[in-house]
């Protein structure tokens, strides 16, 4: 049965990899909430995931507003 559930983690973890932004935390918000009881910390440590960010995918499943993604303001000016 271990090995079912490891398996099962691991195609978790690859769908989450082929996700992006808001996809991704909306996808990382559903398996916390069906497996880890809606805790982000324990989704984050049992598959490698920033609890930050499925935090923040539960609060915009909760609250159905979308995070403003802000990519450009986030690059590293060059000196």
């Amino acid at each position: 049965m271990d090995d079912a559930i490891a398996r099962r983690d691991a195609l978790i973890r690859s769908a989450a990899r082929r996700l992006t932004g808001y996809q991704r935390r909306l996808f990382q918000a559903e398996v916390a909430t069906e497996l880890c009881v809606g805790n982000a910390h324990q989704a984050g440590r049992r598959f490698g995931w920033g609890r930050d960010t499925v935090a923040t995918g539960l609060n915009e499943q909760r609250s159905g507003l979308r995070c403003r993604e802000d990519f450009a303001d986030r690059a590293t000016p060059f000196l």
